[in-house]
């Protein structure tokens, strides 16, 4: 078997991978015991099993990786404390590898839509979403500055719920009981649907903690079941850091269209 040409060079490690790297070995020779690897091995394994990989093959793993960080940072919101702080650990482990996959490339221009999409302008701007979505004023769009998305998390595709594009006068998370009590009833009487999902949601109901500190989600399947809503601020056209806007929806500031 002929052996790969080798080039040897030094490589400045930061000492938390170089830690990794000790203790993944030490691992695997407890495992394999006479298997030799070292951190040479690992690292041109790595760099052909994930840089040499095709083009399909890495827009498969990037279409994972960012549905995977979607869903992990929908749930964060949803959650308190160490859960919270759970999923949004996960979330950011996926992001690495959607930059990973996504060449670390910083898209500057809108992405093509595959679907219609409407305009309003706004205030300082404008937004552009699908055109089947349904809006909800809470202010005029002359006054609106800020821009939410409001979805239905179903995960059993039971209700095949719309999406409601809400414009609004306040950052998403700045939004008090009242404002978003004034969302909830203007989404109902926009869409009668919506009021019967608001009244069917179902609050996660968790055990006791393990010995390795995970609570068990006691409800799970009536939870599943269940509808979910969540609002979430519309992000900015050359803000979003993953390079994509969800269904190509963006708001677009003065400011950043002068740039282009």
């Amino acid at each position: 078997m002929k052996m790969p040409l080798k080039k040897k060079l030094s490589i400045d490690f930061w000492q938390s991978n170089y830690d990794r790297l000790d203790t993944f070995i030490e691992s695997l020779e407890m495992v394999a015991p006479n298997t030799v690897i070292n951190k040479g091995y690992i690292v041109n394994y790595l760099v052909e099993s994930v840089i040499g990989i095709d083009d399909t093959v890495r827009e498969e793993l990037y279409a994972f990786c960012y549905e995977q960080m979607r869903a992990y940072y929908a749930e964060a919101e949803k959650s308190q404390g160490f859960e919270k702080a759970d999923q949004n650990s996960k979330a950011q482990q996926y992001e690495k590898l959607v930059d990973l996959f996504n060449n670390f490339r910083s898209y500057q221009n809108p992405p093509k839509q595959k679907q219609p999409m409407k305009r309003i302008d706004l205030m300082e701007g404008y937004v552009v979403f699908p055109a089947d979505w349904i809006i909800i004023e809470t202010v005029k769009p002359s006054q609106c500055q800020n821009v939410y998305v409001i979805e239905i998390r179903d995960r059993k595709n039971q209700y095949h719920a719309p999406h409601f594009l809400v414009l609004g006068h306040v950052p998403c998370d700045e939004l008090d009981h009242y404002y978003l009590e004034k969302i909830y009833q203007m989404c109902s009487e926009a869409y009668p649907e919506f009021a019967k999902w608001m009244s069917m949601q179902v609050d996660p109901v968790y055990g006791e903690r393990n010995e390795n500190g995970v609570r068990k989600l006691l409800n799970a399947e009536e939870y599943d079941n269940a509808p979910s809503i969540g609002i979430f601020q519309l992000p900015e056209f050359g803000d979003n850091k993953v390079g994509e806007y969800p269904f190509g929806a963006m708001l677009v500031p003065n400011k950043k269209e002068q740039k282009k």
